[in-house]
């Protein structure tokens, strides 16, 4: 098996309208069933941001901090952490979410290459969940994306973040 000759984990994803195949099934183990969700920038329900709440991550120590702050390390919260060796990288935008009594909630990424748009690693922290943090978060990085030049936008969205895709206008 050429998969074998890996040491380290890695995750593959795998888009389709039909049920997974039982070749795929019985050689992965999958972590999540995610929604391929496509819009038209343009289309988008974004509007002019209104909230101070949201900041961009420029700096690897704010980095540090907020993976600090927000994240549990646990298995899957590892690979939503801002990765500060990436700030550098001219096609992302890494941002977070800082409340009004400074406990950081939220945190998420896009990524820019030429007209398209694809917010990535949207994660809220447990307690701060059903608070409409992570909209507010999208709704600011779709609008910073737009002045960029975004025409096209994708997501692979959970289950849980369906719904909320769905109302900022993506569809399946």
């Amino acid at each position: 098996n050429t998969l074998q000759q890996y040491k380290e984990p890695f995750y593959i994803s795998y888009f389709s309208d039909n049920p997974i195949p039982e070749s795929i099934i019985k050689d992965y183990y999958f972590i999540a069933i995610d929604y391929l969700m496509t819009a038209n920038v343009a289309d988008l329900h974004i509007g002019k941001p209104t909230s101070n709440l949201i900041h961009r991550i420029r700096t690897e120590r704010k980095a540090h901090d907020v993976n600090l702050k927000l994240f549990y390390i646990s298995k899957s919260e590892r690979l939503k952490m801002i990765k500060p060796d990436r700030l550098a990288d001219p096609h992302l935008r890494f941002y977070y979410l800082e409340t009004n009594d400074g406990a950081i909630a939220a945190s998420g990424s896009y990524s820019l290459i030429d007209e398209l748009v694809l917010l990535d690693n949207i994660y809220t922290k447990p307690k701060y969940r059903r608070n409409g943090f992570a909209e507010i978060l999208c709704r600011k990085m779709l609008f910073d994306a737009k002045k960029e030049g975004a025409k096209q936008s994708i997501i692979a969205s959970s289950e849980q973040g369906r719904s909320l895709y769905k109302r900022l206008g993506y569809e399946d």
